[in-house]
């Protein structure tokens, strides 16, 4: 049988990804297999665009023009790549701090690949970016396991920002799915019963200023905006209509999944079942 090469691992926010990513990566170690683990927010994200920036060459030479005393640190920053200039400006911004002015970096935010780039930019991008990971991942002898990277994030961008038609949105991810399938991936979906049940809680555990930013953020996009969304009502309204679609999308799938029910968080349950879903494949 073939192995499998990544694991991901999907499902609403509040429903237990990360914890289950880092069991089986625990689970993983204890195997002796290598393994990388990239959860949600990972700058170094080798599938994901987290914190990066495309600009065209123009537009970089703009940037630059506008911003000649920062150039050395910009130049020995960023990658280029087919016509395109990625600028990891979350790593910049780590390591270089103050070093560079605040409205630089909300100049180059401006081109932030999910949150500035228009939709055909994102699909584009991200389908190389998937097309370079899987390419790579396929010599090694290597599991990666990728959080919320696969549904959530294409789901987010393509939905709430653009409000993009279901079907293009369903598209885009079974495309992804085609050039991962070199890998034999394996997909583990939480399902929660109650959406808002599920918010609620993630909502009073963390700390008060991610609510706050999720419903700033689905509730000012497009999706937000034409469907009227306010306050955290209208951010579960956002939640319960992209679980609608991610599960018309596990229908689509083709992708080897185990899809859990885990509304009553019973974690010995699951992850035996994630156990014996993941035996004979890794």
């Amino acid at each position: 049988m073939t192995k499998t090469k990544l694991i991901i691992v999907e499902g609403i926010p509040g429903s237990g990804k990360t914890t289950t990513a880092e069991f089986i990566k625990k689970l993983l170690d204890k195997k002796g297999i290598d393994n990388e683990l990239y959860s949600e927010g990972n700058l170094e994200h080798p599938a994901d665009f987290e914190a990066v920036a495309c600009l065209s060459e123009a537009e970089y030479e703009l940037l630059l023009l506008k911003y000649e005393r920062f150039r050395p640190i910009l130049e020995n920053s960023v990658i280029k790549k087919d016509n395109n200039v990625f600028i990891h400006y979350g790593k910049i911004k780590n390591e270089k701090g103050n070093e560079l002015p605040e409205e630089l970096y909300n100049e180059i935010i401006k081109f932030d690949v999910c949150d500035g780039l228009s939709l055909e930019r994102y699909h584009e991008l991200t389908l190389k970016r998937w097309n370079e990971f899987a390419e790579r991942a396929s010599k090694e002898d290597k599991v990666y396991i990728f959080e919320c990277c696969f549904i959530q994030n294409p789901l987010v961008v393509m939905m709430a920002r653009h409000c993009a038609d279901n079907e293009y949105i369903m598209r885009h991810v079974l495309q992804i799915q085609n050039i991962i399938n070199k890998l034999n991936p394996k997909l583990i979906y939480y399902y929660q019963e109650s959406v808002r049940e599920t918010i609620k809680r993630i909502a009073e555990v963390r700390d008060k200023s991610w609510i706050n930013f999720v419903i700033g953020y689905i509730c000012n996009q497009a999706y937000g905006k034409r469907n009227n969304l306010n306050g955290f009502d209208g951010t579960v309204k956002f939640f319960e209509d992209r679980r609608k679609v991610e599960l018309g999308l596990l229908n689509r799938l083709t992708i080897d999944k185990l899809i859990l029910d885990n509304s009553q968080y019973n974690w010995g349950s699951c992850y035996n079942e994630i156990e014996r879903f993941l035996e004979d494949k890794l």
